[in-house]
């Protein structure tokens, strides 16, 4: 990879846009998935059947621009995603070598069509930190991020409200959240590295191939 912002894919899905014809929708959901859990695959589920979505793309960064997850390395992360996106010929998988959305959309340009609709999918939490970010320039900032892509923003817990934002006005439309189901919104990474480090299995709150995976490597304490 060079010095600007790139993907390398693990994972090319069989059925996604490279297979359909016209216009399409790309998903991108990045994160640390440390580990991946049911939770992200519902999220990628909602929102490829609500926004018809042809192609899902787990973005994992090779580094993160907030932390760094410290217990599980980049290679175990990316085995896990491959054996939970190994059911969906519609999911694809990459690294980055940036975190910073801005980032990856730049990286997205060297392997799909301008034309794409693309939609970055994440939690409440993320969306407040991106929203509310205090970046050099916000007004443009803002400006780039939405030119380029839409937000579809997770409902986890409770009441989702918007920043009460006049520069977030011009974007509203390009705003859209998602309910989620009831069973997946306390699941999280962190949940699940807790119940590992006390012995338990995860099996439930990440795809069965995982907790094999978790408990055969003895991830998080397990």
């Amino acid at each position: 990879m060079g010095s600007g912002p790139a993907l390398r894919f693990i994972r090319r899905a069989s059925q996604g846009i490279a297979a359909t014809g016209g216009k399409a929708a790309l998903g991108v959901l990045g994160g640390t998935f440390n580990p991946v859990t049911s939770g992200h695959l519902a999220l990628a589920g909602q929102a490829q059947e609500h926004f018809q979505l042809d192609e899902v793309l787990f973005v994992l960064p090779a580094r993160l621009p907030h932390r760094e997850p410290r217990e599980a390395s980049l290679e175990d992360r990316l085995a896990m995603l491959e054996l939970a996106l190994r059911p969906y010929p519609r999911y694809s998988l990459a690294v980055s070598t940036h975190g910073i959305f801005l980032d990856i959309a730049q990286a997205l340009k060297s392997h799909y069509s301008q034309d794409v609709r693309l939609l970055f999918l994440i939690g409440a939490d993320a969306a407040n930190r991106i929203l509310r970010w205090n970046y050099l320039d916000r007004k443009e900032a803002l400006r780039k991020m939405f030119h380029r892509f839409e937000l579809v923003i997770a409902r986890r817990e409770g009441e989702l409200r918007l920043p009460d934002d006049p520069e977030l006005a011009p974007y509203r439309s390009r705003i859209h959240t998602l309910e989620m189901p009831a069973e997946c919104q306390h699941v999280s990474s962190t949940q699940v590295r807790e119940i590992c480090g006390q012995g338990k299995s995860a099996e439930g709150l990440v795809p069965v191939d995982v907790a094999t995976y978790i408990r055969t490597r003895n991830l998080y304490g397990s």
